[in-house]
């Protein structure tokens, strides 16, 4: 439906790399067969494909930080620049401190009216003659240079071409993911069931559950020897077992009781 996070896309890769040794350990020998389509090479080639995103992936694909650095060389020029410009924006904060003489001044930023230099009331009348107001607030008066302007559009421009590029691969990915995703899903089934099966045989061979015995047909009773509550009895340390037996006469039992 293309509606997943890049979360979403990691933890598929992240479970498509488990995939070829599940499938030489089940699938290969006969154990438990794979559905038509899912194969280890199929699976390496998306993981390839998915291998673009940083670790860990942000929650939402207009976060930013998308695609880990080295596999564009466009976003990584743009991240770069973005980096400068806001080293440059923390230089510009220590620069106007030197030439102001206001020590606590400092450089913010706000959704609406962008960058600004922001120092107490108290001293907005000491401020540099070049700095226009740009917002109050209930203890501060907020300014902006001619400085800081260009440095804002500056940063601006590099982060829409970071923008731009990330979201030309989040196309790339939701598509990917799209196409396969019947082969997908197959394969969660298929690794679902191995997994709930292998978690029936380890706790068959740690608690040394046994396969009853089943009598042909015509042959009458039944008779079950030592039978556990599988819960109970991990935390019972003298859990006392039972035996059930139901001959011809009687084809049922109503046991009453806890844990009937």
């Amino acid at each position: 439906m293309g509606a997943g996070r890049p979360r979403d896309a990691a933890g598929i890769a992240s479970g498509l790399k488990a995939l070829p040794d599940l499938y030489h350990s089940a699938a290969a020998p006969g154990v438990w067969p794979a559905p038509d389509g899912v194969t280890p090479e199929k699976a390496g080639a998306l993981v390839q494909e998915l291998d673009v995103l940083n670790d860990p992936a942000p929650a939402r694909w207009e976060d930013g930080g998308l695609i880990r650095d080295g596999v564009d060389p466009a976003i990584d020029r743009s991240r770069t620049l973005v980096n400068d410009r806001r080293q440059a924006l923390l230089e510009l904060e220590e620069s106007e401190r030197r030439r102001s003489g206001i020590k606590s001044l400092r450089v913010g930023y706000h959704r609406t009216f962008g960058y600004y230099i922001e120092v107490t009331k108290s001293q907005a009348a000491t401020v540099p003659g070049d700095w226009h107001r740009r917002q109050t607030t209930t203890h501060t008066e907020r300014f902006v240079s001619d400085a800081l302007r260009e440095l804002e559009t500056a940063i601006f421009a590099a982060e829409e071409q970071l923008n731009e590029a990330e979201r030309q691969w989040v196309e790339r990915i939701l598509a990917t993911v799209s196409r396969g995703s019947g082969w997908l899903s197959a394969a969660g089934a298929w690794a679902a069931e191995i997994d709930a099966l292998a978690g029936l045989a380890e706790a068959a061979a740690r608690r040394h559950y046994q396969k009853p015995e089943l009598r042909p047909p015509g042959e009458d009773g039944v008779a079950v020897r030592g039978l556990r509550h599988p819960v109970i009895e991990t935390l019972v340390a003298d859990y006392v077992m039972s035996d059930l037996e139901l001959e011809s006469a009687h084809q049922a039992l109503i046991i009453t009781g806890p844990n009937m």
